[in-house]
């Protein structure tokens, strides 16, 4: 269970981050 959660956190982040980055990129916020 505990694996499971920190899997879905850092798939959570990782979504954030690319959304920011393809924000800057495309300037489609």
């Amino acid at each position: 269970a505990f694996f499971t959660t920190v899997k879905n956190l850092v798939t959570n982040v990782a979504g954030t981050v690319i959304d920011k980055m393809k924000c800057k990129l495309t300037g489609e916020c």
